[in-house]
């Protein structure tokens, strides 16, 4: 703040987006940024974890200059067992046998699997339809950080993952 120059730039990103969604997100971390003066990942935080909305609809962006001058992507995701596992969009609808909102409660595993001759542990969640056992397994993508915002709530998380996008040549 004060510099004049951008800190972060935030985007969007949705199948269909709801700017409604974006704007009331925008208005709470306005509020906190620049009128309570938040640092700006606690005032992305506590904004995030009051708009659960926003997150059922799309995963939040934001690209900044940190105080080390390096650029950093962060890619903020919700993530519900139910309705969006790790970030991935659930059709309400069986693509096997068609019919609507037919799975039954969905298994959180862990399984172990052989990557680049070492052992990791893979964290999965399965979906299994109640009326023809079509199945799907959702894993959690390697990187991606539970934030913790939402607290235990039962609402879902949101989780982000982070990457370097450029270094401070000066």
């Amino acid at each position: 703040m004060g510099s004049g120059t951008f800190q972060a730039t935030i985007g969007f990103s949705a199948n269909h987006f709801q700017p409604p969604r974006a704007s009331c997100f925008l208005m709470k971390f306005a509020e906190k940024y620049f009128f309570r003066h938040y640092a700006l990942d606690t005032a992305l935080k506590a904004s995030l974890s009051e708009e659960a909305g926003l997150g059922v609809h799309g995963n939040v962006t934001i690209i900044s200059k940190e105080n080390t001058g390096q650029s950093v992507q962060r890619v903020y995701v919700w993530s519900h067992i139910s309705s969006r596992p790790w970030g991935n969009d659930v059709s309400q609808q069986c693509p096997h046998c068609k019919r609507l909102r037919p799975s039954s409660k969905p298994r959180v595993a862990k399984k172990r699997k052989v990557v680049k001759g070492s052992t990791v542990t893979v964290h999965l969640i399965k979906h299994m339809c109640s009326f023809c056992s079509y199945g799907r397994e959702f894993i959690k993508h390697e990187g991606l950080i539970r934030d913790g915002a939402m607290g235990e709530r039962g609402r879902g998380d949101w989780y982000f993952t982070c990457r370097v996008l450029s270094r401070d040549k000066s």
